[in-house]
């Protein structure tokens, strides 16, 4: 069998090597030969169409650009573009088209990319001339309404720029740590906004000119009001956007959370009294118990129970655990097919389903939401962080400094002024007392007989924030999370679903692994 699988693996090699490049990737490749020819013919088409425009009526009025700028010098830019592309097709691609080696298809793509992009550039300076031809007298023609709309434009620059700096001034005083960021944005503004201003002095001058006018100058100055002004509006609703994400608190406390797992037993039935008998099947779909489950699942394809059946009298033979077939509650006779005496029953699909209980603060409100079903994946994440914070958002934090690696209910906000401040207790230890509007956080691990210490912080705050889950100070016995004595002490999360479940019973190190698992060094060690 082994050198049955070999024989057909080689075969399998045999069948790409002889399929040679994809065909996609050939017509791409082969395609530029044929864009090369195209683009040389372009390029002499609009050379000669700059030749003939010296009769035109606008030629008098753009030579002075024409020379100056050096217009013709585009076509030469353009044909070494296209030089360089026709090296890469002869030199690069050619050979491997025609060797057709489907090793060599990541390079063929590679340099038919590179051939293509020369060919895209030598089209663009060949459009030049034309293009600034009429960018010039557009400009020209429509000086007085360039005039206005700078100004308008401008006008709108210079009022974002004033609106901003009220907000970035309100910002800086309420979070001023982020005041130095704040300011770098304002200024960036500002810039741009003087940039406009001095560009449409230049459109003003030129216009006034009259028939002395640069009127490149002009059009390119009017360009750039128009550019640095719509800068400003790109920034504005940015700057202020990031302005409202620091008046912004939320987090996400996991408080409770379930592991639903489901089995399917399978009962089939016949006569014993007939050779080739009719069978008969019914499903009973149960919920057990995680553990339940793994043993089940253990258990293989033998029946699980057999039942017989004689004069009205049954006999049920269980095969598995008495407490096991107990708990799955099925009643052995439901529906049973009258003229059968015999059954046995198996075990079908099993099936997990996974939820989680937040509470949810949003500034100074909280509540509490309903389960939500959430993926394997995300379960396993948190298993060890019940009674944490899996989200916490401050005031005067960005959204995407929020943070996201477990920690204690609040401690995220502890040494923020907004939320409360350091006290001295009868011991002259420095804990954090909440502000009225907080007490959420005071109240959740049981009020009075809990606060959060300067020492606990302060080591959460220099080793662990934002950057692994913090379970206590100790790292071989956790305070904080599924594991930790705090959460089980609570009676918040002693009354949950998940200790109703019997989850502190298996959230125990020998079944889950030394502490939270993949964390390092036990609860509250390493992090994750």
């Amino acid at each position: 069998m082994r050198l049955r699988r070999r024989l057909l693996a080689g075969l399998a090699l045999l069948g790409v090597a002889a399929c040679g490049l994809p065909d996609s990737v050939r017509q791409q490749a082969e395609a530029i030969e044929t864009r090369l020819a195209g683009q040389e013919q372009f390029i002499a088409e609009k050379s000669q169409q700059l030749e003939r425009f010296r009769s035109n009526s606008d030629y008098a009025f753009l030579r002075p650009y024409l020379e100056r700028e050096a217009w013709a010098d585009r076509f030469a830019q353009a044909t070494e573009e296209l030089a360089h592309a026709r090296e890469v097709f002869d030199s690069e691609i050619a050979p491997r088209l025609a060797e057709d080696r489907p090793e060599d298809e990541g390079i063929v793509v590679q340099q038919t990319a590179r051939a293509r992009k020369s060919i895209e550039r030598a089209a663009e300076l060949a459009r030049q001339p034309a293009q600034r031809a009429a960018f010039l007298t557009d400009a020209r023609d429509r000086a007085p309404e360039l005039v206005r709309e700078g100004a308008a434009a401008l006008a709108h620059a210079q009022g974002l720029a004033v609106g901003l700096a009220g907000e970035v001034s309100r910002a800086s005083r309420d979070y001023a740590a982020k005041a130095e960021d704040l300011a770098g944005r304002l200024a960036h503004v500002e810039q741009r906004t003087r940039e406009a201003a001095d560009a449409q002095a230049i459109v003003r001058r030129q216009q006034a000119a009259g028939d002395g006018a640069d009127w490149a100058l002009l059009a390119d100055s009017a360009a750039s009001v128009s550019s640095a002004a719509g800068k400003v509006s790109k920034a504005d609703p940015e700057i202020r956007g990031r302005i409202a994400e620091l008046y912004r608190s939320y987090s996400k406390t996991l408080v409770d959370m379930k592991e639903v797992a489901t089995v399917e037993i399978g009962r089939t039935s016949w006569n014993e009294s007939y050779d080739f008998p009719r069978e008969s099947e019914l499903s009973f779909v149960v919920e057990v118990s995680p553990e339940d489950l793994e043993v089940l699942e253990a258990w293989g394809t033998a029946p699980i129970a057999n039942l017989t059946s004689f004069f009205g009298r049954s006999s049920l033979k269980v095969n598995i655990d008495t407490r096991l077939w107990k708990s799955l509650a099925i009643d052995p006779m439901a529906r049973f097919p009258r003229g059968d005496n015999a059954a046995e029953f198996w075990l079908g699909e099993s099936d997990a389903k996974y939820f989680h209980r937040y509470a949810v603060v949003e500034g100074d409100e909280s509540k509490q939401t309903d389960w939500q079903e959430v993926d394997e994946a995300l379960y396993e994440e948190h298993y060890d962080d019940l009674g944490m914070d899996i989200l916490a958002k401050p005031y005067g934090i960005y959204e995407e400094e929020a943070l996201k690696e477990a920690a204690p209910p609040g401690l995220a906000y502890v040494g923020n002024p907004k939320y409360g401040e350091w006290k001295n207790d009868e011991q002259g230890r420095r804990h954090w007392s909440w502000g009225q509007s907080f007490l959420f956080y005071y109240l959740i691990f049981g009020g009075s007989r809990h606060h959060y210490y300067y020492n606990d912080w302060n080591h959460w705050n220099r080793g662990y924030r934002g950057r692994s889950g913090w379970y206590g100070r100790n790292p071989d016995r956790a305070a904080y999370g599924t594991y930790g004595s705090r959460t089980r002490n609570s009676g918040r999360y002693a009354a949950s679903g998940f200790a109703r479940g019997g989850g502190f019973r298996r959230a125990d190190r020998s079944v889950r692994g030394a502490g939270p698992r993949g964390r390092g060094g036990g609860p509250g060690g390493g992090g994750k």
